[in-house]
Parts: structure tokens; sequence; C-alpha cells
């Protein structure tokens, strides 16, 4: 009976990585756009002409790209551990999140439960580290989002929305507006958020981001 069950738990934990990866990447005409702009950050990066910004911008680009493409996994990698020492919250975060990728892209069910938990261990040491940080905490929510009920997760995504949008009001500012657009629409939509909150977030969404 315990091996069914870690069976189950094994095949859930492996459609859910794949749903909440699916969930996150763009739409195809989303991803066609994003390998354009792939292109034109490459060519600046090359050039050194790439600002901090910019180079940032790279990484999630390759983070985002990555999801449904095994090429820029490893590009991914790379790059973000080239930038650690520049950009280090982002990079552990995302580091972390694309190792959960790995995860999903594992063909042995137990590599899948190990390179997750490990993934997963490191997001919670760079929100730990960086528990301010806007980015690198809601990398973290959005990934453990549609993780099953055995991870145990429910709470600390619930955790990571209330604090966020504490957070977005007065540190939106030090981040592209898309992407903080995007995290508004991520936790609105997921109606983890207390009522009060929730009208907050919304009042601040349609007044200072949209």
């Amino acid at each position: 009976m315990l091996k069914i069950l870690q069976t189950f738990y094994v095949v859930l934990m492996i459609l859910s990585l794949n749903l909440a990866f699916s969930k996150l990447m763009a739409k195809d005409q989303e991803a066609d756009s994003l390998k354009t702009v792939l292109k034109g950050l490459e060519y600046l990066q090359k050039s050194g002409k790439l600002d901090a910004k910019g180079k940032l911008t790279l990484g999630r680009v390759y983070f985002y790209l990555a999801v449904d493409d095994k090429t820029m996994l490893e590009k991914g990698e790379n790059y973000f551990q080239a930038i650690q020492s520049d950009f280090k919250p982002e990079a552990s975060a995302y580091l972390a999140a694309l190792e959960a990728i790995r995860a999903k892209n594992a063909i042995w069910p137990n590599d899948k439960w190990n390179i997750a938990n490990s993934a997963l261990s490191k997001m919670d040491k760079a929100v730990e580290t960086w528990p301010d940080n806007i980015e690198v905490r809601f990398v973290r929510a959005s990934t453990c989002y549609y993780l099953p009920f055995f991870f145990n997760r429910k709470d600390q995504v619930k955790s990571d929305f209330i604090v966020l949008s504490k957070l977005i009001p007065s540190g939106y500012n030090a981040y592209p507006n898309h992407l903080i657009r995007n995290i508004c629409d991520f936790i609105l939509k997921s109606e983890y958020l207390p009522e009060s909150q929730a009208k907050r977030l919304k009042s601040f969404y349609q007044e200072s981001v949209i």
C-alpha cells in the first residue's frame, strides 16, 4: 500500500510540475516575441552595450523560454551563474527555478522528486536571505502555486502573496512595469489574499500599474 501511495504522489508531482511551468510560460506567439527580444538583447550583450537592467531582463527571457525549450535551460543556468556576483538575489532565485525545470525534464520519477525538492530548498534559502525582494519571493510563490498538496506549500504561497501585496506599493519602482503588472495579475487571480488586502492591491494596481 505504501508503494502504491508513493507512486501516486510521484505521478501527481510530475503532472503538477508540467502544469506549473506550462501556466508560467507565454503562449506560442508570445514565445516568438520573446525570441525576438532575446536576439536583440544577445546582440547588445556581445557588443558590450547591455546595461544593468538589460542584463537582468536577458536572464528573465532565458528563464521563460527554458520552460518549453531545453536548449535555453543550460543557457539560462550559465548566464545566471555568470551574473551572480552583480545580481545575487535574483540569480539565486532563478537558478533554483531553472533547477525545478530540470525536475520537470528528468526521466526517472525519483530524479524528478529529488531535483524538485533541491530546487524548493534553494528557493526557500533565497527568500530567507532576501525576504523583501519582490522578484525573489514571487519566483518561489509562482513556482509553488501549482504544486500538489503533499508538498505542503499552499500556506507558504498564501503567505508569500500577502507579503508581496505589502511590498509592491512601496517597492514597485525598482522593477519593470510589465513584471509588476504580471505579479499583481497572478496574485489577484489566485484569490488567495484576504478581501481587504486584495482590494488594496487592486486599487494600487489600477492607479499605479495599468
